[in-house]
């Protein structure tokens, strides 16, 4: 194999100029619907899982694509995904306890 084969099956993986593009224009939207939802009325609950929901999706699309990790080997995700697993954890973990506070 050629070192100009080499360079083809490396940028075979690279994004084409549409896709961050249209990732900016996910990532505008998705800020929208996060500042319309203040002005909608919902249960503090409602309100956290939307916000939560939404800044999830945003924060996936700029790893994924703006961070490269698409393009990255298999394995790098699963590096990427065990402390978010391990912080899901913890805030699950956290919460656990919201049924049982007491307020004065």
């Amino acid at each position: 194999m050629s070192g100009h084969d080499h360079e083809e099956e490396q940028n075979h993986h690279e994004p084409t100029y549409g896709t961050p593009i249209l990732v900016f224009i996910g990532l505008v939207a998705l800020t929208c619907i996060t500042v319309s939802s203040t002005v909608i009325k919902l249960s503090a609950t409602a309100s956290v899982l939307l916000a939560m929901t939404v800044a999830t999706i945003k924060a996936t699309l700029v790893v994924y694509f703006f961070m490269h990790l698409k393009y990255e080997k298999k394995y790098l995700g699963l590096f990427f995904a065990i402390p978010v697993i391990i912080l899901v954890i913890i805030f699950l973990w956290t919460f656990t306890d919201y049924p049982f506070r007491v307020y004065n």
